[in-house]
Order: structure tokens, then C-alpha cells, then sequence
């Protein structure tokens, strides 16, 4: 690296689980996003059923559970690939329902830790200021499987969907 050149290094910290399949599937997702988009810390939390659902209530407004949910540190910035280097912060937090991570696992065909590592990349994308429609060449590149791609973009369609209504 050359003198004075700050590393490129995104940071997801996850709690909650000890599962090494869930970290390995973070530094993935911090290795291959760390070229695009650049230094950034994120801390994810996995969670149940029960806490979504009251922070779904409380933040927005919406009376039932969630798969994810992302809270951006600070005032949202807009961070489009190919800008590296940026100073080091904490874009913000990441909660993913295990239990959500379960059920749609199961049924989009798809394996729980595959659909874990879905939810963190799609909470980590929000927080840098990806819309649904530009997160779908990540999903393609960043989770396995056409099945996942499907279900994706069929989950991405009915979200667009709901918030033009």
C-alpha cells in the first residue's frame, strides 16, 4: 500500500452468535464490499422474532416482525462504488431476525445461513444508500444459488411495490 494511503477495510461486527458459518459469511461480505465502496463499520446484531417486531413498532410504525432492519449513525450518506478511502465511521446498526432468517429460508430453498448472509448484505447496502432496485447485481454476485436471485427479486418487486402505494 502506498505511504499515506488510508486502508480500504470494511468492519461488520456481529453479536449475538458464535455460529462461524454467520462470521464467515460477514468477512465476505466485508472483503468483497470493502472494494467498492471503502472503509465502513457496521455492527450487526442477530435477533429474534420478538425484538424486531417491537423496534418495527417503534421506528416505523409497523405492527409485525421483519426480516431486517437498518439504522444509519448520524445523517445517511450516499457512498456508490468505486469511492475508497473514505474516512473510517460507523455507518450504522444491522438487526436480522433469526427466526424471519428461518422461515424464508425455507421457504425460498434456500440453506438459514445463506439467507442470514442475504439479510446482513441487504442491511449493509441500505446503510450505504442502495436503493432495492440498484441491490440486485449484489445479491447476483455477493449469495449463491438462482434461487436466491428469484426470491430476491421477487421480494424486492413486492417492497417497490408496496411503497408506491
Amino acid at each position: 500500500m502506498p505511504v499515506g494511503q488510508r486502508p480500504t477495510q470494511m468492519k461488520l461486527e456481529v453479536f449475538s452468535t458464535r455460529d462461524r458459518r454467520i462470521r464467515a459469511a460477514a468477512r465476505d461480505i466485508e472483503r468483497r464490499l470493502s472494494r467498492e465502496f471503502g472503509q465502513g463499520h457496521v455492527s450487526v446484531v442477530l435477533t429474534s422474532n420478538r425484538l424486531i417486531h417491537a423496534l418495527n413498532r417503534r421506528f416505523l410504525g409497523h405492527d409485525r416482525p421483519t426480516d431486517v432492519m437498518a439504522f444509519p449513525t448520524g445523517k445517511p450518506e450516499t457512498r456508490k462504488p468505486g469511492l475508497t478511502g473514505l474516512p473510517t465511521s460507523s455507518l450504522g446498526e444491522v438487526y436480522v431476525s433469526r427466526d424471519q432468517a428461518r422461515l424464508q429460508a425455507r421457504d425460498y430453498g434456500v440453506s438459514y445461513h445463506s439467507e442470514v448472509k442475504r439479510l446482513m448484505l441487504h442491511g449493509v447496502l441500505h446503510l450505504l444508500g442502495l436503493t432495492h432496485r440498484e441491490m440486485e447485481p449484489y445479491y447476483r454476485s455477493h449469495v449463491e444459488g438462482k434461487s436466491r436471485c428469484k426470491a430476491q427479486n421477487a421480494k424486492c418487486k413486492s417492497a417497490d411495490m408496496s411503497r408506491s402505494s
